[in-house]
């Protein structure tokens, strides 16, 4: 027979036995039920970003095929008038810029929407691109280094085009700076992204607690369907600087 003193260490490791079973299996629930939560906001972030592309390119298209095809016509039409005098023809020589003016916003806009050249040239190519339009039309002046992204796939390109976007973006409405420096290169296997601006910075952890940070979510939700990883850091007077990291 069992002494006292076994029976009480055999109680005791039974009970610690299966405390520790309970944990584990509590431990392990906790692992799926997060892993399942991952994969539905994934599915969830990738239904939104499908459909805000669809609704982009359709969009894209009807300004390009219809609105800057008849602004198009209108300043041909404009340019083929006979005028009777000095002052007519200043007139039609305004309508006419003022048409040219807008067709090439319009080509701003549809690039913007779903940029040809991204599709054509690539990420470098496109970023490039898109930098010369921001830096004639805005007070932005934007600096663009890429090294070895050349080996970008095509199904990520589309969606570090819009992390780009929407820095430039964020960084035109709300920093306030004159200079953003963008620099793209290949780290092994992995697409590193670095962005820094000169402008006010602000509070990240106060915008964050206020849900203030829409653009950033944007950020966040197109790092994630990459399997990124996206860090954000900014003080006020002292700019903002963005790391994020792709695997390829």
């Amino acid at each position: 027979m069992y002494s006292k003193e076994d029976l009480l260490y055999r109680t005791i490791l039974i009970v610690t036995l299966i405390i520790g079973i309970i944990i584990i299996g509590f431990l392990l629930s906790v692992i799926t039920q997060q892993r399942k939560w991952r994969k539905l906001n994934l599915k969830k972030i990738e239904r939104e970003i499908d459909t805000l592309e669809n609704e982009r390119e359709r969009f894209a298209a009807d300004l390009h095929d219809e609105i800057g095809a008849g602004l198009t016509a209108m300043k041909f039409k404009l340019e083929s008038i006979d005028t009777a005098s000095d002052d007519d023809q200043v007139q039609v020589l305004q309508c006419v810029h003022l048409v040219h003016d807008l067709v090439d916003r319009i080509r701003l806009i549809t690039n913007a929407l779903m940029p040809a050249t991204l599709m054509n040239n690539g990420i470098t190519a496109a970023i490039t691109e898109y930098a010369r339009l921001v830096n004639v039309d805005s007070k932005l002046s934007i600096a663009f280094e890429s090294i070895g992204t050349a080996e970008v796939p095509p199904s990520c390109s589309l969606h570090i085009f819009r992390i780009l976007q929407e820095i430039i973006h964020n960084t035109i409405k709300h920093a306030k700076a004159s200079v953003l420096r963008i620099e793209l290169f290949m780290e092994t296997d992995q697409l590193i992204i670095l962005t820094a601006d000169n402008g006010q910075g602000f509070d990240y952890d106060n915008t964050i607690k206020k849900k203030k940070g829409l653009g950033l979510s944007n950020l966040q939700n197109r790092t994630d369907y990459l399997g990124g990883a996206f860090h954000l850091t900014s003080t006020k007077g002292k700019g903002t600087r963005c790391h994020i990291v792709v695997p390829l």
